[in-house]
């Protein structure tokens, strides 16, 4: 898996989006714009644990 480069300039559409490589990072499209969730940090995943 890679990390997708994701052109900030322009309004996606579902099908581009769809089309976007597998990454490891969760990311949602909405209005037309990705976003991309970062990962959460060590203190966030040791009390969620």
């Amino acid at each position: 898996m890679q990390t997708a480069i994701i052109d900030k300039s322009k309004e996606w559409t579902v099908e581009e989006f769809i089309q976007l490589e597998e990454s490891n990072m969760p990311c949602e499209l909405i209005n037309g714009e990705v976003f991309i969730s970062p990962a959460p940090n060590l203190t966030h995943q040791v009390v969620s644990q």
